[in-house]
């Protein structure tokens, strides 16, 4: 499509690589989650960057104003999806697999799977505003968070087995949710106004 976006690919590729060697930092990483996580979420908003890259690189423009909530959104997303999938009730553990719900507890997995839902919120909104539409997804974030809210208090005060995939469903959808309120569903208004 354009040269340029060759450099742009090469560098998502060599991130790509260092991430599946652990950084060559195994042991290191193994024995801290967070950094683990934090690490290997940076490659969603690293291929996010390339595909918009696709456009504006293309056409010679600079990156559109609010990429940068986009991708800490998409940073933050990866996050929720990440957390949401590692969550089990303590009937659903398995041995050898390290869950965050085994290795922080289950409330502070749950505690921080909203914290990363609230971060990717925020910073979808600050994209939205740029899009004109903050309100239609303030009102999706607020209802997902409240119902958020409720699914964690459920899950801390009767973890039944398989709740935590209740809060794996979730986090995909909140994610999907995301990405149309910042895509699709704002062009779709757009249009259906003329």
């Amino acid at each position: 499509m354009h040269p340029p976006l060759v450099l742009l690919l090469i560098a998502a590729w060599g991130y790509l690589v260092l991430m599946s060697k652990e950084f060559f930092l195994r042991s290191w990483l193994k024995q801290r989650p967070l950094a683990y996580m934090l690490s290997h979420m940076l490659i969603l908003p690293i291929f996010d960057g390339y595909a918009t890259a696709c456009d504006w690189l293309v056409a010679r423009a600079a990156p559109p104003a609010g990429l940068e909530w986009f991708l800490a959104a998409s940073y933050f997303n990866g996050m929720v999806i990440e957390i949401g999938r590692k969550i089990r009730a303590p009937a659903d553990e398995e041995e050898g697999v390290e869950t965050y719900s085994f290795l922080w507890g289950r409330s502070a997995a749950l505690a921080a799977w909203l914290l990363v839902m609230f971060l990717s919120a925020c910073c979808a909104l600050q994209g939205a505003a740029l899009l004109r539409f903050v309100k239609p997804l303030s009102v999706f974030f607020a209802c997902m968070l409240l119902s958020a809210i409720t699914l964690a208090c459920a899950f801390v005060h009767a973890p039944r087995p398989g709740r935590g995939w209740q809060v794996e469903v979730f986090s995909g959808i909140w994610t999907i949710g995301l990405y149309l309120g910042l895509g699709i569903a704002p062009w779709i208004v757009h249009f259906a106004r003329f």
